[in-house]
């Protein structure tokens, strides 16, 4: 059975519209969950708390009011989803006699609280992969994702939402990129999308910090000119000499032929690891 408003504020039906402020305030400071210690009696006061909310958000607006009083607390709740029963509902001036302490407090709890607060349920924050070419180069990439927008009091609607984010040349394995307020929206304005940049694995290449690695196989033709040809990361064709009595296994280091460091533009470089068939 529904919840019938005037008896969860305390008030009766004929009472002022500054009477249901008052107290929907007093009761709200009584139960607000961050004023108590215990973890169950919190749970219990975030419940009421949530209950005098939904309460004052149809008694404190004259066309809802009007409705619950025409059907009754059941007939209203079933004719009325809480979307409608939130929507436009604000609080800034129910709480302005409050210190600050007490203020902060309540507005914490709306902030993060999914069910009560116009907000997002997170920050948003993707994994993005992409090619070490285009470590070594820097691209742009189109994105499209979800955030979560309020439709109403306590509800989240899930939104595709599309930007283009350029990568910089030499950004770091799993550096995060910051899109300020291009996440989900809140009642404080607009959350940033956090970017977390990962490398794909290459079939040639494996990567170090700004050195890249490389496996490279010696024919007997190799050995016999004392030379191979190597394709760098940027399609570059490099001669290489082979060292006398080279061992197995050893890497030659190609200066300069890695990533570019995405501060300082210097590269880093490429190392070769020798095996003969």
């Amino acid at each position: 059975m529904a919840k019938e408003y005037y008896e969860v504020l305390g008030v009766g039906k004929n009472a002022s519209p500054e009477e249901i402020k008052a107290a929907y305030r007093k009761l709200a400071k009584q139960y607000h969950p961050d004023m108590e210690k215990e973890e169950k009696k919190k749970k219990e006061a975030e419940e009421k708390f949530k209950e005098i909310s939904e309460a004052y958000a149809v008694l404190s607006d004259k066309e809802k009011k009007a409705k619950y009083d025409q059907f009754g607390a059941q007939t209203f709740r079933e004719r009325v989803n809480e979307e409608e029963i939130f929507r436009g509902f604000d609080t800034r001036d129910v709480f302005n006699e409050f210190d600050g302490s007490q203020l902060r407090e309540i507005m914490d709890f709306f902030f993060r609280n999914p069910f009560i607060r116009r907000g997002s349920v997170a920050k948003v924050k993707y994994i993005i992969p992409i090619d070490l070419e285009d470590v070594a180069k820097g691209t742009a990439i189109s994105l499209r994702y979800k955030t979560f927008e309020p439709s109403a009091f306590g509800f989240l609607i899930e939104k595709e939402q599309g930007v283009e984010v350029k990568i910089p040349a030499g950004i770091r394995e799993g550096q995060v990129l910051r899109l300020a307020r291009a996440g989900s929206k809140t009642t404080f304005g607009s959350e940033d999308l956090y970017l977390e940049i990962r490398t794909k694995l290459h079939p040639r290449f494996t990567r170090e910090g700004n050195d890249i690695y490389l496996e490279q196989i010696l024919t007997k033709d190799d050995l016999k000119k004392g030379e191979f040809k190597v394709k760098t990361l940027e399609n570059k064709t490099r001669e290489v000499k082979i060292p006398k009595n080279f061992k197995e296994g050893r890497k030659l280091r190609l200066k300069g032929e890695g990533l570019p460091d995405m501060k300082t533009k210097e590269k880093g470089n490429l190392y070769v690891s020798l095996r003969i068939i």
